[in-house]
């Protein structure tokens, strides 16, 4: 350890520490963070012995530490109880955005969430924020920015200024989108329910336009994120060969949920390892019992048909505040997943869908020490994971309650 900084050293000890979701809890460990890198695994005792007995050591008491989550589909422009259109218009507009996006961000970050995918904010300023909050001028998780979704002219979230409606304007698009720094590229496959006008079941695009989309991507290195609800626009997205299927309702005609259902096609979803995000929320908990069981039925399907799910809860629409994560987590079991398959969508797999799986997503040397500490084993009960009693993010502290932090004198 001599070649580190001893005042970049801090050593987080807890009665129990879940390093992956699949693995066993270890009793009475630690973690050695470095900066904001994960240094070292091993007893408290032992890591002091391997670094200095001058280093702090944060005392976590009878709670689980755990990888910090991820949320791979929120929107922190959108607010819920305000009209987006007007919101996203005039540039006093947008700077009132910019300063929402951020207190967003603040409220996912202290709900123990400390990845997400911003999957569609106006014009450039989810590059933006991502730039403030990298630069530790405002507290918040590591962005993954999509910038404006692509869509077809008046086509769903037209609003946020994404509109192409041919194969060049979208390759231009695309391009676009890696020019200002765009981490992925999103894409409205099809109409949505937010959107005046537009029709969810039907596809916007021609499986030619999303080739495009995804062929151009990928040229770029940069992943894509479509949003379907038909059936029709998610046969195309798989074809294409998308990175994650947003929502993935099976829609038919008249909004029916799951009502098309294409087995050849989940398992076509399957056999590309294509990841898919049923925006799990707290809005499920709002439906009438005929759609939300349609939603787990079909949610449910694709579980046991092995596709890879991973959580994300659409958070800043309509009865999904920034702060209400875990209750996408808990509907995600109600659709048949295990405490540790959820935990795996929400950390491990949710990583690997965004391409950051060396990154984050475990507890492992090498990787950022993105972490929290619940009370209770979340293995048992998911509930727990609603009340983070301590987040770090990037190797700094942003949430604690009651932590004993002292450095031993020398």
């Amino acid at each position: 350890m001599s070649d580190h900084n001893p005042e970049s050293l801090i050593i987080v000890e807890a009665k129990r520490i879940l390093f992956e979701a699949e693995a066993a809890v270890l009793e009475n460990s630690a973690v050695l963070v470095d900066g904001e890198t994960i240094l070292a695994v091993d007893t408290p005792d032992k890591l002091m012995n391997m670094s200095n007995r001058s280093i702090p050591r944060i005392h976590l008491g009878d709670l689980t530490l755990l990888p910090g989550m991820i949320d791979c589909h929120v929107h922190l422009g959108y607010e819920e109880a305000q009209d987006r259109r007007s919101l996203m218009e005039g540039s006093t507009q947008q700077a009132l955005l910019t300063a929402l996006m951020l207190y967003n961000a603040r409220k996912l970050l202290r709900t123990g969430v400390t990845t997400i995918r911003e999957l569609g904010s106006s014009g450039q300023l989810g590059s933006t924020v991502r730039a403030v909050i990298s630069k530790g001028w405002s507290p918040g998780p590591r962005v993954l920015a999509a910038n404006e979704p692509l869509t077809t002219t008046g086509g769903h979230a037209w609003f946020l200024g994404g509109e192409c409606d041919s194969v060049e304007e979208i390759r231009k698009a695309v391009r676009n989108r890696h020019k200002s720094g765009a981490d992925l590229v999103k894409i409205m496959v099809t109409g949505g329910g937010l959107t005046s006008g537009s029709v969810p079941w039907l596809a916007q695009f021609s499986q030619q336009e999303v080739d495009t989309a995804v062929e151009e991507a990928s040229r770029l290195g940069m992943p894509v994120a479509a949003h379907v609800h038909g059936t029709e626009g998610i046969a195309i997205a798989v074809n294409s060969g998308v990175t994650t299927l947003e929502h993935c309702t099976w829609m038919g005609e008249g909004g029916r949920i799951g009502n098309h259902l294409d087995t050849d096609v989940v398992q076509e979803i399957v056999d590309r390892g294509i990841f898919v995000c049923p925006t799990a929320s707290s809005r499920w908990g709002t439906m009438d019992s005929e759609r939300r069981d349609s939603k787990i039925r079909t949610v449910a399907i694709m579980h046991e048909a092995g596709v890879r799910l991973i959580a994300g809860t659409d958070a800043g629409i309509e009865h999904v505040p920034h702060d209400s994560y875990a209750q996408g987590l808990s509907w995600l079991q109600r659709c048949g997943m295990s405490t540790l398959d959820v935990l795996a969508a929400a950390t491990s797999n949710a990583a690997e869908s965004c391409g950051i799986a060396n990154i984050t997503g475990t507890l492992a040397v090498g990787k950022v020490a993105d972490m929290i500490a619940v009370t209770g084993d979340p293995r048992e009960d998911l509930e727990v994971l609603s009340k983070p009693v301590w987040v770090m993010a990037r190797g700094k502290q942003v949430l604690d309650h009651n932590l004993v932090i002292f450095r031993p004198q020398l």
